[in-house]
């Protein structure tokens, strides 16, 4: 480092000077991401996966969609199933073409969705005599696996007649009562884009369901579903 002395002002080299502002960055880097280190950590999410057939307990939280305080509410999952879309459409006599008629979300077509995958699951409000503005809304529980998550179609499938009739289209629902509501969350699976999932990748995935966000980033285990043609 070269440094020269003139009458009342000292010269530094373009050297020393990059040396330095390296080492003033370098400092700042180091104290802003210590202290984001630690921020981070402090709100972080711990993450639960619980195992299948455990019986949930919502709790005030974030999920997916929004901000919810759902204390008092429980779930479990009692099946899954696997269908071929055009057999599961073929139940309720409907089409592609028709469900695409029906459908909110925007889809030009369907038919890259070879799959539907069905969870049936309870929900209770062992706190139903308390009045709460905060519905369950099915829209926050997503299906997740190794490298996919799936939104339930709640736009499309869950608007065709019969299909969880006591909801009538609707995808958000309290329960004011001591009944156990059962309900069936729809997802339909990509097959065919070039993103798309097998049935076999389908079934060799630790699939799950995302039910909260944070505090408690919070998974459920689904059960290996049966398989209809």
């Amino acid at each position: 480092m070269k440094i020269t002395k003139g009458k009342n002002v000292i010269k530094v080299s373009w050297t020393a000077r990059v040396v330095i502002v390296f080492f003033a960055v370098l400092c700042g880097w180091r104290i802003w991401n210590v202290n984001h280190t630690k921020l981070i950590e402090k709100y972080k999410a711990r993450i639960t996966v619980y195992e299948e057939g455990t019986d949930i307990y919502l709790s005030d939280a974030i999920y997916y969609w929004d901000i919810a305080e759902l204390d008092g509410y429980g779930m479990r999952v009692t099946n899954t199933k696997v269908m071929r879309t055009e057999s599961f459409l073929a139940q309720y006599s409907t089409t592609m073409e028709e469900l695409k008629a029906i459908s909110l979300d925007g889809e030009s077509s369907f038919e890259k969705y070879g799959l539907v995958y069905l969870v049936t699951v309870e929900f209770w409000n062992k706190n139903w005599m308390k009045a709460s503005e905060w519905p369950i809304l099915l829209d926050n529980f997503l299906l997740t696996g190794l490298d996919y998550f799936v939104l339930p179609a709640t736009k499309s499938i869950h608007l065709i007649s019969d299909f969880n009739p006591e909801l009538d289209g609707a995808s958000g629902f309290s329960i004011k009562s001591d009944r156990v509501f059962e309900v069936v969350l729809p997802y339909l699976i990509d097959t065919e884009s070039e993103a798309g999932i097998s049935l076999e990748h389908l079934l060799d995935s630790e699939t799950k369901l995302l039910i909260t966000l944070y505090p408690e980033e919070s998974y459920l285990m689904l059960p290996t579903p049966t398989i209809e043609e």
